[in-house]
Order: C-alpha cells, then sequence, then structure tokens
C-alpha cells in the first residue's frame, strides 16, 4: 500500500516536472499570437499567402511550410505549431 502511494507521488512529481517545457513553449506561443493579432500582421501574412498561392492548395500548403520554418525559428515544436495553426489554418480552411 505504501509502495503503491510512494510511486504514485513520484510520478506525479515526474510529470509536473515534464511539463514545465511544455507550460513555457505554450506560453511564448501565446505571447507570440496575441502580439501578431494585435499589431494585424497575422491577417497579412495570411493575405500574402493566399495571394502567392493563386488558389492553389498545393502551393497554399507549400508557402505554409516555408512560414512555419520562419516564424518557428528560436520555437519549440509545440509554440511553432500553436503559432501558425493559429496564424494559417483558417486560410487553408477556407481554400478547402
Amino acid at each position: 500500500m505504501k509502495r503503491g502511494f510512494d510511486e504514485l507521488v513520484d510520478g506525479l512529481i515526474t510529470g509536473a516536472r515534464n511539463m514545465i517545457g511544455i507550460a513555457i513553449a505554450t506560453a511564448a506561443a501565446g505571447i507570440i499570437v496575441g502580439a501578431v493579432s494585435q499589431t494585424g500582421i497575422g491577417l497579412k501574412l495570411a493575405a500574402l499567402v493566399e495571394f502567392l498561392s493563386m488558389g492553389h492548395i498545393m502551393l497554399m500548403l507549400l508557402w505554409t511550410g516555408i512560414l512555419s520554418l520562419i516564424l518557428g525559428m528560436g520555437l519549440p515544436t509545440t509554440a511553432n505549431y500553436i503559432v501558425v495553426s493559429s496564424l494559417l489554418a483558417p486560410v487553408i480552411v477556407s481554400l478547402a
């Protein structure tokens, strides 16, 4: 009984330590998305991708990948996914 409780406590501590990196990445992504939304550059990026793709879904995905690389420099993978999906997913969904 005590051994199981000790393992539960150790598992909770390990899980909390592992979540620190994800929490920081999510916070960074939230700050970036908020700054991009407040300045209006997110709409301009989405319009740029839509203009450069000329209505072709494959070109749009290519440009989204390029912007993902540019916007994701210095961000962890999770934060990059959150930033790009919040900015460019509505444009891709509207075209598809």
